[in-house]
């Protein structure tokens, strides 16, 4: 069906296309030199003489090709053509979780530890003597004098006091506790994925 602005063109197959009402009077599109352009129903343009056109009782017009001369046909074809965007939004990503725990053991300590020991001998001396002797040191002996006044009052060593150190060793053994930190780290993955299709829009 023509446009209000178009009138139809029919030739000997049919109806086959449409041109500008204004066209036909010089003042619309595809008028000049006295030629205008016809529309096919495909879309396609042909640009052919106003002279090959005859008026019809209807309104339309009827093209004769051998009246109008030789026609210049133009065939407009659309030239489309995809472009591919990229887009950018937030997408949940793995999801990383860390525990702490605290993970007792027991560990067993073995160490030889030094220690020492006195030995205390007493030795009767009940030797007279002109002054309290001084403590000496014999060896690994330590030698200290007990004195006492008798009655005639001569001094007298009574006895000598002998302390002799051993030093030795003693395995030391005990379990202790002890405690450590451990670390559990979980990844989820994420469950919605960024969206890869193109978008395509048309150009000519």
């Amino acid at each position: 069906m023509a446009r209000a602005n178009s009138v139809e063109v029919h030739d000997e197959r049919g109806v086959c296309g449409t041109v500008d009402r204004a066209a036909l009077s010089g003042r619309g599109r595809g008028g000049r030199d006295g030629r205008v352009l016809l529309t096919h129903a495909d879309g396609t343009t042909e640009e052919i003489a106003t002279e090959a056109l005859a008026a019809q009782s209807d309104g339309s017009f009827r093209l004769n090709r051998a009246a109008g001369g030789a026609a210049e046909q133009e065939t407009v074809i659309p030239i489309l053509e995809e472009f591919a965007t990229i887009t950018k939004r937030e997408v949940k990503g793995t999801t990383t979780r860390i525990e702490k725990h605290v993970r007792e053991r027991i560990e067993h300590l073995e160490e030889a530890l030094r220690h020492d020991e006195v030995e205390v001998r007493r030795v009767p001396m009940n030797r007279v003597v002109e002054r309290a002797p001084d403590v000496r040191i014999d060896g690994d002996v330590t030698i200290i004098p007990v004195m006492e006044e008798r009655v005639v009052k001569v001094l007298v060593v009574r006895e000598e006091i002998h302390v002799r150190r051993h030093a030795g060793t003693q395995q030391f053994k005990q379990d202790v506790k002890l405690r450590a930190d451990e670390l559990q780290v979980t990844q989820k993955e994420p469950s919605a994925k960024p969206d890869r299709n193109p978008k395509a829009r048309g150009g000519r």
